[in-house]
């Protein structure tokens, strides 16, 4: 009775499979870049992979404050996955070029983007711009097949100049 029990234990065992679910990184070494004022957008380091964010013209608070932007069809946070190297025409041109080709494209079904606006000042203590701390929480990237979630992503630091 004891080797059918451990028999079987070792068959459960092994017998189990994750399938070939991969965690992507979601590691972006480069500052933010930017497409007008509307479109947000980072890089990995083998810019293979982004995370992009599409706000609206009054986003960004020429105040010292916090704001929270709940996202909706018109402010949108996508991820995609990359075969080849991106540049800045995919996320800039109105057409994306065909390549590099996306393998995954994750958009976010649920979340909130958290900006809180610091003022810049110069040594006589002038005001010569903010700085925009985003913060990306409660977030659910979705692709159709798998879901990705964030209780906080730090999207990084934005400076804009008066």
């Amino acid at each position: 009775m004891r080797k059918v029990l451990l028999l079987l234990s070792v068959f459960v065992l092994f017998s189990c499979n994750d399938g070939n679910f991969e965690v992507p990184s979601m590691e972006f070494e480069t500052s933010i870049s930017e497409c007008g004022d509307l479109l947000l957008y980072r890089l990995n380091s083998s810019k293979t992979e982004a995370i992009a964010i599409s706000l609206s013209e009054d986003s960004f608070p020429t105040e010292e404050t916090e704001t929270i932007i709940s996202l909706s069809n018109s402010i949108t946070v996508t991820y995609l996955i990359f075969d080849a190297k991106v540049g800045t025409s995919y996320f800039c041109n109105d057409i994306p070029p065909t390549t590099p080709k996306v393998l995954q494209n994750y958009t976010a079904t649920n979340g909130n983007i958290v900006i809180t606006t610091t003022a810049i000042t110069d040594a006589d203590d002038i005001l010569t711009g903010y700085s925009h701390s985003i913060i990306l929480t409660d977030l659910i990237l979705d692709n159709g097949n798998e879901k990705i979630g964030f209780e906080t992503f730090d999207f990084g630091d934005l400076e804009r100049d008066l």
